[in-house]
């Protein structure tokens, strides 16, 4: 929704930004972990670009639109990217 969108207009039109933004954090850390879980670190790795490579369909390419949707929230501002950072950080202890 807010891929043509200058950064500055998501604060203002989505006031729940935030919330949003831990969501988004923890999913992509509970993504990562569960195709991690009890296998080989190649297989692990495997599994891991598997999911964030952009595919031919949509349902596909959840883990690249999880990983965009990161990106988009970071280049809202500093203090997000430091949000988002602490926000995995957390989630992986």
């Amino acid at each position: 929704v807010f891929g043509n969108a200058p950064p500055s207009g998501m604060m203002e039109k989505f006031s729940d930004l935030l919330q949003f933004t831990t969501q988004v954090s923890r999913l992509m850390v509970t993504e990562i972990r569960r195709r991690a879980s009890n296998k080989s670190t190649e297989a692990a790795s495997r599994a891991i670009v598997q999911f964030l490579e952009v595919n031919q369909s949509e349902d596909a390419s959840r883990g690249w639109m999880l990983l965009t949707t990161i990106n988009l929230l970071a280049s809202s501002g500093q203090d997000r990217e430091r949000f988002i950072l602490s926000c995995l950080f957390i989630d992986t202890e």
